[in-house]
């Protein structure tokens, strides 16, 4: 018996640890072991500052087992932009977070794949040409006019706002409005649980690459057992309501002939297919649903945090702001600022640029995964390997931005005090490129 029960568990050691089992020449990281493999190693916040001691450690590509999976992490400008080029590395994760939010499907722009993503993606860029650059700065121009509006009369009252729920509000309503053609507020409980859920994930600095993160996927059943991803679920549940409500409002009261938003245009596509019988299956209800999850999270977090740290940074920088006024007041005088303007506004361009790169409000890029064998930098990496490329080492490599942790707007102006379009062209990269 104990002879039989040794054998058991040798059977059972020598399987947790051939599944560990690194691919031969898979890039070096952190040591594996049996069954759990590197979980243990990774950081459950700020991986782009992990990567960077890792990368001083193993080098620019590191790698890490989780059990049976691999993860890849690419660290510094030329490799991380050399992977976002790679076809064989556009795919996305199929993880229980990513499909639970797309109801188990391919669905959507952000983590969906192949032809379903370039159909989503077409749709996308052919109506923000169609709506036009001026229907939307009409919208933006209301918020920020109801905004303005709202801190005069706070300020005669001595009300107090909290800064984030006010450019929440805004970026809530400028979207919303372009997905719907209706204004919204943060009051709405519904949007606001789940916007503060979205805001929650997307800050945490770890898209799926955390410890904790790690094992709930290899393990998804320990998930009802956590109540942070169990309060996600219900706020992205109640969005996924909330945008179904007026998507059938919306098809109660469709002219095909009068388009009058995204949901609209979205519509009019799905009858187009239905009347040809091509990509029937990329137009329904589910699509337009998880489409506008993904244009709501990305666009609420990424304006919200970029207004705010820009504030922070006229704080802070009390003589950039007098630059910045100043040259309002040279060019424009008492008249309001419009994306007309934009290209005799230099240092205004500028500020805005410093402010995205110091502080990086997505520093690594979304996950994406290995569609099939191949290699990189003469490393083997296996099919479906979740791969975290760092942004971050972009914008704060020292060999291109001097003293990358300073904010100097200055970097970003040539010789004639001009904004530098062909140094941002070169260097500056934002959400990353691909897909």
């Amino acid at each position: 018996m104990i002879l039989v029960l040794f054998f058991v568990v040798l059977i059972l050691f020598l399987f947790a640890k051939y599944i560990s089992q690194r691919p031969k020449n898979f890039p070096p990281g952190p040591p594996s072991y049996p069954l759990i493999g590197g979980i243990l190693s990774l950081p459950e916040s700020d991986v782009h500052l992990a990567q960077e001691d890792w990368a001083h450690q193993y080098g620019h590509l590191v790698g890490v087992m989780t059990g049976p999976s691999a993860m890849l992490f690419i660290h510094g400008t030329p490799y991380v932009q050399e992977a976002l080029k790679k076809a064989e590395f556009q795919g996305r994760p199929r993880t229980v977070d990513i499909t639970e939010r797309s109801y188990g499907k391919n669905l959507g722009i952000f983590f969906a794949e192949g032809r379903r993503w370039q159909v989503s993606r077409k749709f996308t860029v052919k109506f923000n040409r169609s709506f036009g650059i001026e229907n939307m700065e009409n919208i933006l121009q209301l918020e920020m006019d109801e905004l303005v509006q709202k801190l005069s009369g706070s300020s005669e009252r001595g009300h107090v706002y909290e800064v984030k729920e006010l450019f929440s509000e805004l970026a809530v309503n400028t979207m919303w409005t372009i997905l719907s053609g209706q204004r919204c507020t943060t009051q709405d409980k519904r949007i606001k649980v789940l916007l503060d859920n979205l805001s929650l994930a997307f800050r945490s600095g770890r898209p799926g690459a955390g410890a904790m993160t790690m094992l709930l996927t290899v393990i998804p059943q320990l998930r009802r057992f956590h109540t942070g991803i169990q309060t996600q679920r219900k706020g992205t549940y109640l969005l996924q309501e909330f945008f179904r409500e007026s998507i059938r409002a919306h098809q109660a009261t469709l002219d095909a002939a009068n388009p009058r938003d995204f949901y609209d245009a979205f519509l009019i596509e799905a009858q187009n297919a239905r009347n040809t019988g091509v990509d029937t299956d990329m137009w329904t209800e589910e699509d337009l649903i998880t489409i506008s999850l993904d244009i709501f999270s990305a666009s609420y977090e990424s304006v919200n945090s970029t207004i705010c740290f820009t504030l922070l940074y006229m704080i802070l920088y009390p003589d950039v702001q007098t630059k910045l006024q100043q040259e309002l007041d040279q060019q424009l005088g008492s008249t309001r600022p419009t994306l007309a303007d934009k290209q005799r506004l230099h240092y205004v361009q500028a500020v805005i640029h410093e402010v995205f790169r110091i502080n990086t409000i997505a520093p690594i890029v979304a996950p994406h995964r290995c569609t099939e064998d191949t290699t990189f930098q003469n490393y083997f990496i296996p099919k479906d390997t979740v791969i975290f490329m760092s942004i971050w080492s972009l914008l704060h490599d020292k060999q291109i931005w001097q003293e990358p942790s300073k904010f100097k707007p200055e970097r970003f102006l040539d010789t004639e005090r001009k904004f530098d379009l062909k140094n941002v062209q070169l260097n500056f990269i934002n959400f990353g490129l691909g897909k």
